[in-house]
């Protein structure tokens, strides 16, 4: 998303009365950031093809607040993710989750995950290309990770409200 102040403008919109806007998303640290750090930001855009546009939780909150909703809750689940980054492609489509299915149902079952990834890189384009490649070849664990573990890569979970209706005409008067 290039445009962070447009997104948030848009969940707002399309955001019922009285809804709940859930906002799940790497954020950058909050502060200043050394040129270093903004070098691991650099090198996640070039994997997720991303645009460079990276906020921090403070200013997504900002932009909620701007956008009329009402922020709740704010979960760094930073260490939440870490272990995900561990784990494979070749681990995710052939590990098997049943102990007792037997080999031919581990191989169909393998067989349809690998032909719902391949359906994922056909019809993703070059980006999905990109992300796949780094994840191949492990790059995208190391660049997450070292964000991760550098402090300078948070991942959040922003909860905000939409005022009724009636709510925001009485905070007018």
């Amino acid at each position: 998303m290039p445009d962070k102040q447009k997104f948030v403008s848009q969940l707002a919109r399309l955001c019922a009365p009285s809804g709940t806007v859930i906002l799940v998303d790497f954020c950058r640290a909050s502060g200043t950031i050394s040129d270093s750090l903004k070098k691991r930001l650099t090198a996640m855009d070039n994997i997720f093809a991303t645009p460079g546009s990276w906020h921090s939780a403070e200013e997504y909150k900002q932009l909620m607040g701007a956008s009329g909703l009402t922020v709740t809750q704010d979960g760094n689940w930073t260490r939440n993710v870490c272990g995900f980054w561990n784990v494979g492609l070749l681990t995710l489509l052939l590990r098997q989750t049943h102990q007792k299915e037997g080999l031919l149902q581990w191989f169909i079952t393998c067989l349809i995950r690998t032909l719902y990834v391949v359906w994922f890189f056909v019809t993703g384009g070059q980006s999905v290309l990109n992300m796949t490649k780094g994840y191949l070849l492990g790059e995208q664990k190391r660049v997450v990770q070292g964000g991760l573990d550098s402090g300078v890569l948070e991942y959040h979970v922003i909860v905000a409200k939409k005022p009724a209706v009636g709510a925001t005409a009485a905070l007018d008067s």
